[in-house]
């Protein structure tokens, strides 16, 4: 298989998230999340397929407890943000690889995963301890953001399949109806609204 680029990753990601009924921020989030993966030569796409299909019951999910972690660690500050184990820890690497992106900003990680994220690459890990009782979350400043190239891994080819299936969900049927109000190649001319 062909990697997909960054982007296709990320907006195919997205769209099944989407599909699956996840916010569209949480949607996007988690698209950005498994193509700063990809950029670092990690296959995300089997792990961000398991997180999209958790049961999206508020708090106790791996795309809701990563969000508020990290945004708690964003408002604390050098202290740490604590949550219990997830079930895709992986997720949790690839939000605060994409956070760090837009906030320059290193992320520590300890406890059931180890890593340690400087604004644009992974400069430590990841580490697993599935038998650690959670992972703490520090974000601080970082002054010295580099930028490293990584190999890229193609994505497991089977949760690829199924990404796109999912992805396809919130795709526009093609009818005559459809095409009408905008829909497929060229759209409508110009109208009067």
């Amino acid at each position: 298989m062909t990697p997909p680029s960054l982007n296709e990753i990320a907006r195919k990601v997205e769209a099944a998230a989407k599909g699956k009924g996840w916010s569209i921020g949480q949607a996007a989030d988690l698209g950005s999340a498994a193509a700063w993966l990809s950029a670092q030569g990690i296959d995300g796409i089997p792990a961000s397929l398991a997180a999209i299909n958790e049961p999206q019951a508020e708090h106790s999910n791996t795309i809701a407890q990563s969000i508020t972690a990290i945004d708690a660690a964003l408002a604390n500050g050098d202290r740490s943000a604590k949550i219990p184990p997830i079930l895709q820890p992986l997720v949790l690497l690839g939000l605060c690889g994409w956070a760090a992106t837009q906030s320059a900003k290193t992320f520590s990680l300890t406890g059931q995963i180890r890593a340690e994220i400087k604004a644009t690459s992974l400069s430590f890990g990841p580490d697993f301890a599935p038998n650690e009782t959670g992972i703490h979350l520090c974000a601080r400043s970082d002054d010295t953001a580099r930028k490293t190239s990584r190999q890229r891994t193609p994505p497991d080819s089977k949760a690829w399949d199924e990404i796109s299936a999912l992805a396809s969900r919130i795709l526009v049927p093609s009818t005559e109806a459809s095409r009408a109000f905008g829909a497929g190649e060229g759209g409508r001319e110009s109208e009067t609204f």
